[in-house]
Order: structure tokens, then sequence, then C-alpha cells
């Protein structure tokens, strides 16, 4: 779904919106990802849920998401979040 193909629901709350993400997206992680529920694909507020595959053995550079939260479902496997000062939390 393109930005373009979302915006025709924005404006009706009644609507389900579907997102299936037909490519991988190039990010500063270097892991795929796919992008998924957002403000510009289903007019959520305050949400992000997107599809990131974590090979075994990698792990994601540190960074933040500002202004929205974000959910973590782990379909396989572990994952270990670091987060607050200096990662030790």
């Amino acid at each position: 779904m393109t930005n373009a193909d979302s915006e025709q629901f924005l404006d009706n709350s009644s609507q389900i919106i579907t997102v299936r993400p037909n490519c991988e997206t190039a990010t500063l992680q270097k892991l795929p990802y796919f992008v998924g529920i957002s403000g510009s694909t289903a007019g959520s507020k305050g949400i992000s849920m997107n599809l990131a595959i974590i090979p075994a053995g990698s792990s994601a550079e540190p960074h933040f998401h500002r202004d929205y939260e974000t959910a973590i479902y782990l379909v396989k496997g572990r994952v270990e979040t670091r987060y607050g000062k200096g990662l030790k939390q």
C-alpha cells in the first residue's frame, strides 16, 4: 500500500484498513524492514507497528522513536531490549 492509496481512508474512521507491504524498506538499522501501521499508512495516532526481521546473532543500532509508541511482538526466538541512559536498563 502506498501513501497515496492510504489517504482515501484517513477521513473515514469506520473503515477497516489493511496494510500489506510489497517491498523491503531500507533503514539505518540495516535489517529487513517492512512498513506496517502508521499515521501515513493507516491514519493511526501515537502508535506505529512495522515488521523487522532480526537474524540470529544480529542487533539493531541504538535509536529512539520520537512522537509515537512502539510495541514489539516476537514471533520466534529471543530478543534483548536495552533502553535508558547508556542502554543500561
